[in-house]
């Protein structure tokens, strides 16, 4: 299902810092990808070296109406979007979460329940603008990043 009421508009940099230390934290670039498929193999990646993903996040901008950027694309707007959006979700724990951080994009007129049924995973938004200031030491901006929460490793590839 999707969640429309999340406000990630009041994180900060301590949020992260205090969130790093508790767990795993990864993060991707995607300023430069065209597609999903750069995400997906850093993803699987990190799921071979035995993290167990509880979360993915895509931070880039994102509006109420044309939903959630990804690079220089909306995200619905990739090549085969949703084919990799359901690899995508198929990466996560059965309970894990995608949270889109674009501005807005859980509002009431976006397509929310799209994006879950796409990732096949429970999907979040912001309703909201979102603003990460300069107390961001995690990320430097805000934008073009796909962040990854994960469990300590169980195992895995060594």
């Amino acid at each position: 299902g999707s969640d429309q009421g999340n406000d990630h508009g009041a994180a900060g940099g301590h949020e992260f810092r205090s969130a790093a230390n508790r767990r795993g934290i990864f993060t991707y670039d995607i300023s430069g990808d065209t597609d999903l498929k750069g995400a997906i193999e850093y993803v699987q990646r990190i799921k071979n070296l035995g993290f167990e993903i509880d979360e993915v996040r895509i931070w880039d901008h994102g509006g109420e109406t044309l939903g959630q950027e990804y690079g220089n694309k909306f995200l619905h707007k990739l090549p085969n979007a949703k084919r990799d959006m359901q690899a995508l979700g198929s990466l996560l724990t059965p309970n894990g979460k995608i949270h889109l951080m674009g501005c807005n994009v859980g509002g009431p007129n976006g397509c929310m329940q799209d994006y879950a049924n796409d990732f096949g995973r429970t999907t979040t938004a912001s309703t909201i603008p979102v603003y990460y200031g300069m107390d961001n030491w995690f990320f430097g901006v805000y934008r073009f990043y796909l962040t990854i929460s994960s469990k300590q490793p169980t195992g895995g590839e060594k």
